[in-house]
C-alpha cells in the first residue's frame, strides 16, 4: 500500500487530457457507471476545459477535479472528483486506473480528497453513490468509514441493465 507521501492530487487541467486519455479509454473503468470511455483526446480536453472552471454554470456548485499522482510509480494512477454544495455537503467520485487496482491508491487518494474537502472547503458531510454490484467500491467506502444510509432501487438504467445504488455518507465534525 502506498504511504501518504507517495500520493498527491494535481488539479485537473485541459493539458491532462493527452496524458490520461489512454488509461481513461479502458472500458473496465465504466462497468458500474453510466458514462462511456472518452471517444477522443479532443472530447476529453473539452470536458476538462469545462471542469477547470471550478464552478457549475449557475455558480452554486464548486467542481473539484484532480489527477492522482504516484511518486513511486512516476505516473498518474487515476482521478478523483468532488462537487461541493452551498450547504457544505459534497458528493465524491473516483477512478483508479486498472493496473493500479487493489494496491491502496484509491484509499490514499480518497483520504487526501476528504481532507482537502474538510480543511479547504469546510465540508461537513460527504456522500457517494455506488452501484450495488461494485464490491470494490463498497469495500473502499467502508474502509474510509462511510456509512451505508440508503438503497436506491433502479437508480439508473445503462448499458442494458437497471442499476440499484447504495448511498454512503461520511459525517465530518
Amino acid at each position: 500500500m502506498p504511504d501518504e507521501s507517495d500520493i498527491s492530487l494535481e488539479r485537473l487541467e485541459p493539458a491532462h487530457a493527452r496524458i490520461l486519455y489512454e488509461e481513461l479509454k479502458n472500458p473496465s473503468l465504466y462497468t458500474f457507471i453510466p458514462q462511456n470511455p472518452p471517444e477522443t483526446v479532443k472530447f476529453l480536453e473539452s470536458t476538462y476545459v469545462r471542469l477547470a472552471s471550478g464552478r457549475s454554470p449557475d455558480g452554486r456548485e464548486r467542481w473539484l477535479n484532480w489527477a492522482v499522482c504516484s511518486a513511486k510509480e512516476k505516473a498518474f494512477v487515476g482521478t478523483v472528483q468532488a462537487t461541493v454544495y452551498e450547504d457544505r455537503t459534497a458528493d465524491i467520485a473516483y477512478a483508479i486506473f486498472e493496473q493500479y487496482w487493489r494496491r491502496g491508491y484509491a484509499t490514499q487518494a480518497c483520504r487526501l480528497m476528504i481532507d482537502c474537502l474538510h480543511r479547504s472547503h469546510d465540508a461537513i458531510r460527504i456522500e457517494a453513490l455506488v452501484d450495488t454490484r461494485n464490491a470494490a467500491s463498497i469495500a473502499l467506502l467502508e474502509k474510509l468509514e462511510f456509512s451505508r444510509i440508503a438503497l436506491v432501487m433502479q437508480a439508473d438504467n445503462f448499458k442494458g441493465a437497471s442499476s440499484d445504488e447504495y448511498r454512503f455518507r461520511l459525517e465530518i465534525r
